[in-house]
């Protein structure tokens, strides 16, 4: 369990280390504020410290703000873009097609009375994500002669974790992982 302290109306989580002389401040990439402290620091102390730091505190999360671009929910309205193997792929709405969904190489095609559409998107792309991770991970085991025991493929935001096997949507916001145990 983490140790958080509250100071100025924000949340800061204390890393303490036995090696650690100085104390200091990260705000990360994620916006999430860190105060790595010497093992021997009173939460007084340290307290009284970050007081000492908000301003600065205050200036690279409105620094961060500005410069994190905002991300938007898809409308799925025909010529939106979304991203599918490195490129970008425009969406048709149509009034009839034999399926809800489909994509045919050049564009993803979905039908007007197809509710809802991300239901539609997310289990194509899982469906296709799927098949394309399993023959690859079929051709990388035969390359180094091991074998997982099974691939999984999710969604990774609401698994509540970050992965080095992740990949992000911008047109959607949301993260996917592959796990091969």
């Amino acid at each position: 369990m983490s140790e958080v302290l509250q100071t100025g109306g924000l949340e800061f989580e204390v890393r303490r280390s036995e090696r650690r002389k100085t104390l200091g401040l990260t705000v990360d990439r994620a916006g999430e504020l860190v105060a790595h402290v010497p093992a021997e620091s009173s939460p007084h102390e340290i307290g009284r410290w970050i007081e000492g730091k908000l301003l600065w505190v205050h200036q690279k999360l409105a620094l961060k703000e500005v410069t994190t671009p905002k991300l938007r929910a898809p409308e799925y309205v025909t010529g939106e873009a979304f991203c599918y193997l490195g490129k970008r792929y425009r969406l048709k709405v149509v009034r009839q097609q034999d399926r809800p969904f489909r994509f045919d190489g050049t564009s993803f095609m979905i039908r007007l009375d197809a509710c809802p559409s991300e239901q539609h998107f997310r289990r194509w792309y899982i469906a296709t994500g799927s098949e394309w991770i399993s023959r690859r991970v079929e051709m990388l085991s035969a390359r180094t002669g091991s074998a997982p025991e099974r691939v999984e493929v999710g969604n990774l935001a609401s698994a509540g974790v970050r992965a080095a096997g992740a990949a992000y949507s911008t047109s959607t916001g949301k993260c996917c992982s592959c796990r091969c145990v």
